[in-house]
């Protein structure tokens, strides 16, 4: 196939200017004529014209670093202000011992945004698993007359096995547990089978409002929770004017609009563990051509 590039200044033409018909020759109109001289309307063709335009303007970007972003930080992206909040659910189970396998059986129910758990205790391998319904187990082997100490050390560790979900964290007889993505989910409490454990929720499990943006456990998934706040953004500053990518908690926003008048306009700012790369996005250009591309 052969294939002829005409290349236009920007200014002279438009790909609406051109128009190309099925039949043996290509139609301009009388403003590429004027531009090429009779080129354009002596170049015959056997097939039906085909043409592409394509612009070699440039998006202005600029980057919003998360770097050991906390609760309260902000992005602002055309003044408008996205705050960190923690939506992961946290709560503490404060243990009792087991005495003579009093704590066989019983159990304590936990939930993700996304699923329902329950940890159950197995004293000395007597015990059976409840089998609650929509529930996953979480077991915990103990001994008889296990201590409040080991007891919530097992908790630890069997919390800390479902990888992804939930992480733990022990002290004394104390194991405080926070789930590892933010979002609405129920909260921790003892089972129909009771511990007598203190069960106590420390913050509560929520999504992010649209002006919000979720910190969780690495500044990589911080970056991606801002980027796709960004991206979800239904403010008229924001929405359809800028798109945001992360990649390790680096947040490169970007115009929609390649140009220097308006992309290099778009202001962007951050507060505490969120940095800016500079006030405004940087870079745009204009177009300097456009590229026809005729071919049979």
């Amino acid at each position: 196939m052969a294939t002829t590039v005409i290349t236009l200044t920007n200014t002279e033409t438009t790909s609406e200017q051109f128009k190309a018909y099925q039949g043996d020759k290509y139609v301009c109109t009388n403003r590429i004529i004027d531009h090429l001289g009779g080129m354009c309307a002596g170049t015959r063709q056997s097939t039906m014209s085909v043409y592409t335009n394509g612009r070699d303007s440039v998006a202005a970007s600029g980057t919003l670093t998360c770097a050991s972003a906390a609760v309260g930080d902000t992005a602002v992206i055309n003044g408008v202000t996205l705050t960190a909040m923690d939506g992961r659910n946290t709560s503490t189970v404060a243990a009792v011992a087991d005495s003579s396998g009093s704590l066989n059986n019983t159990y304590f129910t936990l939930s993700s945004p996304s699923a329902n758990y329950y940890v159950w205790f197995n004293v000395n391998s007597a015990g059976t698993d409840p089998a609650l319904a929509g529930k996953t187990a979480i077991p915990v082997a103990l001994a008889t007359n296990a201590a409040n100490t080991v007891v919530s050390a097992a908790i630890n560790t069997a919390i800390n096995l479902v990888t992804g979900v939930f992480t733990s964290t022990n002290s004394s007889h104390t194991a405080t547990i926070k789930n590892v993505a933010g979002g609405t989910c129920t909260a921790t409490a003892d089972g129909a089978a009771p511990t007598g454990f203190t069960i106590n929720t420390t913050n509560a499990g929520a999504a992010p409002t649209a002006v919000q943006f979720q910190v969780l456990a690495t500044d990589t998934l911080t970056g991606g929770n801002l980027a796709a706040t960004i991206n979800a953004s239904a403010n008229a500053l924001i929405a359809n004017l800028v798109t945001a990518v992360n990649a390790s908690g680096v947040v490169t926003v970007t115009s929609t609009t390649p140009s220097a008048p308006s992309g290099n306009m778009t202001t962007i700012a951050g507060t505490g563990g969120v940095s800016a790369s500079g006030a405004r996005l940087t870079g745009g250009t204009l177009p300097t051509a456009n590229v026809f591309h005729f071919g049979m």
